[in-house]
């Protein structure tokens, strides 16, 4: 994948001194800092996600329809949330 990052130039002239003192490239310097800032985000499942909107367990109760109005009943819930 290609990526253009916008320096300034002081930032720039003293990432490539720095790049060549270490003898790396600027690829692998941000590289590196987007693995480490990808790392730092835990990641979710789909079972997280469907708990923290509260739709874990829809099947039972009145709302046991869940397979004719999933799309409405997860719309109501995402509604509601944002509407807080």
């Amino acid at each position: 994948m290609t990526l253009t990052v916008r320096l300034k130039p002081e930032l720039e002239a003293r990432l490539t001194q720095l790049c060549e003192r270490r003898r790396i490239t600027k690829s692998m310097v941000v590289e590196g800092l987007i693995s480490e800032y990808v790392a730092r985000e835990p990641e979710v499942s789909s079972y997280q996600t469907a708990a923290k909107l509260g739709i874990v367990g829809l099947g039972r109760g009145p709302r046991r329809a869940l397979g004719r109005n999933a799309k409405a009943l997860v719309r109501g819930i995402v509604d509601a949330k944002h509407r807080r």
